[in-house]
């Protein structure tokens, strides 16, 4: 004890009196459930915060192929028609002949145009008309190496 408690009689007393209080019963239960939500908001937040990250994610990241019926049919066609064209295809002739070179001039530029209107994904239109752009000059391909013969450009 020090000095001031043994000098007064009174405040010894009462600082006993509040030392041998007991909180009541419903006390502890009700510290332990604040005190288990907490825990469960604390180990729960990260994780639905990395689902929600993961979620958002995976639909920036999406494949955004074709959304009409007509993009599929000029994709397939575009594809039947170069996988002919690549079995028929002469490497000799298409550097010889000046209408093969034209035509995978050609080619490539709408491949690449074709890459950024993907990448863009904005107007299904101009991906339609790119994918036409591309059969049609995949055709004329295929049309003139049947033709045969090699054109020279003088």
């Amino acid at each position: 004890m020090n000095r001031v408690e043994m000098d007064n009689p009174v405040f010894s007393r009462t600082l006993a009196a509040q030392l041998d209080v007991d909180p009541p019963p419903a006390l502890r239960a009700q510290v332990l459930g604040r005190y288990r939500r907490r825990r469960r908001l604390q180990t729960g937040l990260p994780v639905v915060l990395m689902a929600g990250l993961a979620l958002g994610t995976a639909l920036m990241l999406r494949p955004r192929g074709p959304q009409t019926h007509e993009d599929l049919v000029w994709q397939q066609r575009s594809a039947e028609l170069e996988l002919m064209w690549r079995q028929t295809g002469d490497q000799v002739w298409l550097h010889e002949d000046a209408r093969a070179r034209e035509l995978l001039r050609r080619l490539r530029e709408v491949d690449q145009s074709l890459a950024v209107a993907h990448a863009d994904a904005g107007d299904e239109g101009r991906l339609e008309a790119l994918w036409r752009q591309r059969t049609e000059v995949l055709a004329a391909l295929v049309e003139t190496r049947r033709q045969g013969g090699t054109a020279i450009r003088l």
